[in-house]
């Protein structure tokens, strides 16, 4: 079994069956900004199978993935039907401006694209003169490239991971940063084009701009998996163990607890996040330990992702 998915599906079993073991919240302010109560969920039963990307569309929807290569659209209402499959495990997900999704794919070792008629193909699946070892989160540029963590071995030891940019019409990748990166995992990207991502293992928030990578903050006591920009230009980070909300201001260098679920009950493992819904004030978490998509509304609303059009149509390194 994938090194990955042996892991993390193990790590997701034992949440799921022995969801009531306390966990503190060490490194971070204890008084959090929300409570249980504010969270709803938003995909009711047992529907998906321990959701870790989400992503918002351009058409309001929200796509995730699950641990079989299922690719779901969810409606705003909770709704959802599975739409593809990849054949491996569907990690971070992106739409683009017409319609076709990409999806980070562990098994396959690829970056795939699933056409509106369902369609799965390889947008890419090298970077250098080597192959992707753990494609793990993606998010579009303003200009049409799609910027990927390579996460390398899931080795608390040992990092390996790298930070990709796969350019508009796909094929390989470029190597922009090496490090190397400890598990870098969850990536957005800012309307000027400045990459942001997690370092799981390092437990910090990165940025990437103009060829320099820089710190923006630690996560002590937290292990981070997602980050989400807000409307203010500060970020919402998942955090899955210990299972809890992170915000950090523009500007600020300590995160603050906006949730920390120490039973396990409301989050199961939170994995990703994205803002969706009038105005994107409502944000949805996938819970990779669990089987369904939770949803809050934060103090501040979300920034809009980046949706290039065309990219499909001058596609290159696209292969069936």
């Amino acid at each position: 079994m994938n090194e990955y998915l042996g892991r993390r599906q193990f790590f997701a079993a034992s949440i799921a069956t022995a969801a009531a073991v306390s966990v503190p919240a060490f490194g971070a302010p204890k008084r959090a900004l929300l409570g249980r109560k504010d969270f709803r969920s938003l995909t009711p039963g047992l529907g998906l199978d321990h959701p870790e990307g989400i992503t918002t569309g351009p058409d309001g929807r929200l796509y995730a993935g699950g641990v079989q290569g299922q690719v779901y659209r969810i409606e705003v209402d909770g709704r959802f039907a599975e739409i593809a499959r990849t054949g491996g495990v569907s990690l971070g997900l992106s739409v683009d401006g017409d319609g076709f999704i990409y999806v980070c794919d562990p098994i396959k070792r690829a970056v795939l694209r699933i056409t509106p008629a369902g369609e799965v193909t390889t947008w890419c699946d090298r970077a250098g003169d080597g192959g992707l070892v753990l494609p793990n989160d993606c998010a579009f540029a303003p200009d049409g490239s799609l910027w990927v963590t390579d996460a390398g071995h899931e080795d608390p030891e040992h990092a390996s991971g790298r930070l990709l940019r796969v350019p508009p019409q796909g094929g390989p990748a470029e190597i922009q940063a090496t490090g190397p990166l400890h598990f870098p995992n969850g990536i957005c990207v800012d309307g000027e084009g400045t990459v942001f991502f997690v370092e799981s293992f390092r437990r910090r928030l990165m940025s990437y701009a103009k060829g320099r990578l820089a710190l923006i903050a630690a996560t002590p006591g937290f292990s981070p998996d997602g980050v989400t920009l807000d409307r203010e230009g500060g970020f919402v980070i998942t955090s899955y163990y210990p299972f809890a909300l992170l915000t950090l201001r523009r500007g600020a260098r300590q995160c603050r607890t906006l949730f920390n679920d120490e039973w396990g009950i409301t989050l199961k493992m939170p994995a990703n996040s994205s803002y969706f819904g009038a105005g994107l004030r409502d944000l949805a978490i996938s819970n990779l330990g669990g089987f369904a998509i939770s949803a809050v509304t934060p103090p501040v609303p979300g920034a809009p992702l980046n949706y290039p059009k065309g990219v499909s149509a001058s596609a290159s390194g696209v292969s069936s």
